[in-house]
C-alpha cells in the first residue's frame, strides 16, 4: 500500500474513534486528499475500506442501543419512576430527541453517506449527458427524500436547505441551470451542513446557521 494511502486511512479511522466529526464528512474528506495525491484506482479502494469501518462502527452503536433499551425493558423496580420509551433513544429517558426523531437522525445519516457518494461521481462524470442526469435524478430524490423526512420529525433547518437543494437539482435536471463546479460546491456544501446539523441533533447540541449556504442555493436555483 502506498505511503499517502496509509496515511489516509489512519487520519480518517483516528476521527471516527477520536473526533466529533460525523463519519460521512470524514469518509468525503478523506476521499477528497486521496484523489489529490494520490490515484483513482486508491481514492476507490480507500472509499471502500473506510465505508466498511464505518458501517461496523454503526452496527456498534447501534446493538449497544439495542442492549440499552432492553436492560431499561428488563429493569421491574416497582419503586422505579415510569420510563416513557416513546422518548428513549441512545441518550437515556431524558433526551430531548423523541423516537421518530432519533429514527430519522439514524436513517437520513445513511442517507447523506449515500448523497456524499452521489455528489462525488457527478462531479467526476458531469460532462457525461447520459451519466449526468442518472446522478441528477437519484440526488434530487435522495434529497427530497430528506427534505419530507425532516418534516416530519420536526426537523425545520434540515427541511429548509434540502427545499433550497431540491429547487436547484430541478432546473438541473429541466436544463434551466447547467452543472459547473461552482454550483457542485454550493451542492458539497449543503451536504456538509446537512450532515453536521445531523451531528448536532444527535448530540444535543444547538444547530449552525444556514442562512449563507441557503442563499446561494437559492441564487443557483434562478436562470442561469
Amino acid at each position: 500500500m502506498a505511503i499517502v494511502d496509509r496515511n489516509v486511512l489512519r487520519l480518517a479511522v483516528y476521527e471516527f474513534l477520536h473526533e466529533p466529526t460525523p463519519r460521512t464528512v470524514t469518509i468525503n474528506e478523506a476521499l477528497e486528499i486521496a484523489r489529490r495525491f494520490s490515484t483513482y484506482e486508491a481514492t476507490q479502494f480507500i472509499n471502500g475500506i473506510l465505508d466498511a469501518i464505518k458501517r461496523d462502527l454503526d452496527e456498534s452503536f447501534r446493538t449497544a442501543n439495542c442492549h440499552q433499551r432492553e436492560e431499561l425493558e428488563d429493569d421491574d423496580d416497582a419503586s422505579a419512576e415510569p420510563v416513557d420509551f416513546r422518548t428513549v433513544t441512545a441518550f437515556g429517558p431524558n433526551s430531548q430527541m423523541n423516537d421518530l426523531q432519533h429514527q430519522f437522525v439514524t436513517d437520513a445519516e445513511e442517507l447523506v453517506e449515500k448523497l456524499f457518494r452521489a455528489l462525488q461521481q457527478l462531479r467526476v462524470r458531469q460532462s457525461v449527458g447520459r451519466i449526468r442526469r442518472q446522478l441528477t435524478g437519484k440526488i434530487f430524490r435522495q434529497v427530497h427524500t430528506l427534505k419530507g423526512s425532516a418534516g416530519a420529525a420536526e426537523k425545520d433547518s434540515i427541511s429548509r436547505l434540502a427545499h433550497e437543494f431540491e429547487s436547484v437539482l430541478d432546473g438541473v435536471r429541466l436544463g434551466r441551470i447547467g452543472i459547473d463546479d461552482a454550483v457542485l460546491d454550493t451542492f458539497e456544501d449543503a451536504a456538509h451542513a446537512i450532515s453536521e446539523m445531523l451531528s448536532r441533533f444527535r448530540r444535543r447540541r444547538a444547530g449552525i446557521g444556514i442562512g449563507r449556504i441557503a442563499r446561494s442555493l437559492a441564487k443557483d436555483s434562478r436562470v442561469r
